[in-house]
């Protein structure tokens, strides 16, 4: 493979997520980062959205997974987050990183960082 890669940045999304009671009362500001992994030769030789990933469509379903859900750890939300890109057919991989800012009292935020592929290639399955 190509190393293509589509990249969100601050993607800020609201949900509850938290291991305490009073994190999972209402929901919390996080922010995700996603590189998708796709081929890109193509879309940028006929300049067609059918040949890329419509990465506003991504995140609409990125989003809708997320503020549905509640999580313990944002472990969880990460895996979440990889499924639903790796949904996308034309995605290979995706590397999706979250952050929590003000999760811990002396730090900015706490940020997890997790690589997904299909068919178990480097950085495991999509489970």
């Amino acid at each position: 493979m190509n190393g293509d890669v589509i990249r969100i940045e601050g993607l800020e999304l609201r949900c509850r997520v938290g291991v305490q009671p009073r994190e999972r009362k209402r929901p919390r500001r996080i922010v995700v980062d996603l590189a998708v992994e796709r081929d890109l030769r193509r879309a940028g030789d006929t300049d067609d959205l059918a040949d890329t990933v419509d990465y506003a469509a991504l995140c609409a379903r990125v989003a809708d997974r997320i503020v549905r859900r509640r999580f313990s750890l944002i472990e969880a939300l990460a895996a979440c987050a990889a499924r639903a890109c790796l949904e996308v057919a034309k995605v290979r991989g995706v590397t999706v990183v979250v952050r929590k800012p003000g999760a811990l009292r002396n730090a900015r935020e706490v940020t997890v960082c997790i690589r997904r592929a299909r068919g178990g290639r480097r950085g495991g399955q999509a489970s």
